[in-house]
């Protein structure tokens, strides 16, 4: 019984050799490794950094980003929203030419995979919901808890937005990428300066989805190895952490990338050029 954790370990091994043996040479492990921690990242913060309890009656997730110096310093690198949009667009792209530019082709497969689960998960969820609401008495229901728990889904609807514009963009993009991701940029930017110098918060909404298409375009830029020089990338960099020092100096911009205690405003909903500019970074 000794040798058995060194059996299992070696098994473990080898399993993954084969698993990664079996990895074709035109996958890109950068991407993976990306969207695994994205998602890792994700699960961690809203079990950890965000603290579900019952404040007055009521289910919250407050985070201590207000209670700690300079934390909202750390959400420059912990807000991997944009990251999962970068890697999302880098592959729905390469979906894309697989299927040949067909855009039923594209999109069947795409959605098949991203709400078969989602369907899954809420198709348990309402089991679940009846067999407490007739085995438990008094159980609230699931109205008294399920916009808190839900709330971190959000980004599907995101997701599957920029997912059915893929045969718009992606076309976009083989005609005219650098114009493309410029006009989208300075789209981003145009309505922020709209939304805050008029103060129609309508415009909030318009970036609300714009943003998330301009992060899926810049996914694109990197999958066509328009990146690939380090002149490209470290300038793109700079741009991106002088957009980040300009957007917390700005009064009209919270700090942190994620929502806080007593935040008049967060960069995430309605989405602000903030997030755009962290993609860039």
């Amino acid at each position: 019984m000794a040798g058995w954790p060194v059996a299992a370990v070696r098994a473990a091994s080898r399993s993954l050799d084969l698993q990664v043996a079996a990895t074709p040479p035109s996958r890109d492990r950068t991407v993976d490794l990306l969207r695994a921690l994205s998602i890792t990242v994700v699960v961690l913060w809203h079990w950890t950094g965000s603290v579900t309890h019952r404040r007055d009656g009521v289910i919250v997730m407050p985070n201590p980003i207000d209670q700690v110096p300079l934390l909202w310093l750390a959400t420059w690198l912990g807000q991997v929203m944009p990251v999962f949009f970068l890697v999302g667009g880098f592959a729905n792209l390469a979906a894309w030419d697989r299927a040949a530019g067909s855009a039923r082709a594209f999109l069947r497969l795409r959605l098949i995979r991203l709400l078969r689960p989602t369907a899954v998960f809420l198709g348990v969820w309402a089991v679940l919901e009846v067999l407490l609401v007739v085995a438990v008495p008094g159980y609230p229901g699931v109205l008294s808890y399920g916009r808190v728990v839900a709330a971190p889904l959000w980004f599907l609807a995101a997701y599957v937005w920029v997912v059915l514009l893929v045969p718009v963009t992606a076309v976009a993009h083989r005609r005219a990428a650098l114009p493309t991701v410029g006009l989208l940029g300075m789209g981003v930017v145009g309505v922020d300066m709209a939304r805050f110098g008029v103060g129609l918060e309508l415009f909030g909404l318009v970036n609300t989805a714009l943003v998330w298409v301009f992060v899926h375009q810049l996914g694109y830029v990197w999958r066509d190895g328009m990146l690939d020089s380090p002149g490209r990338r470290w300038a793109l960099m700079a741009a991106g952490l002088t957009g980040l020092i300009v957007v917390a100096a700005l009064p009209v911009y919270p700090r942190s990338m994620v929502a806080t205690v007593g935040g008049e405003l967060s960069h995430m909903y309605p989405t602000t050029a903030g997030i755009a500019t962290l993609a860039v970074f």
